[in-house]
């Protein structure tokens, strides 16, 4: 769900949908990863760092990851 209101811009909504998924299974990288883009989205480029990171520290393959908090360190 968090992707898809990621999709449509509702930014907020997509993040708390990100925390739910995480507090369901805290070991999945996809919901750190898509929260990252909903930070990184509006600007705040710090905080899609740090969700990049995790994403990164769960699967340290996962190259969207990668590549996210490649341009949110770029834009810091």
């Amino acid at each position: 769900m968090g992707f898809s209101y990621n999709k449509l811009g509702n930014y907020g909504k997509a993040i708390e949908c990100c925390r739910k998924a995480i507090e369901l299974d805290p070991k999945f990288p996809n919901p750190w990863k898509h929260m990252g883009t909903s930070y990184y989205q509006p600007g705040n480029y710090a905080k899609a760092v740090e969700c990049f990171q995790r994403a990164l520290q769960l699967n340290p393959d996962y190259e969207a990851a990668k590549e996210g908090l490649a341009l949110a360190q770029a834009n810091l």
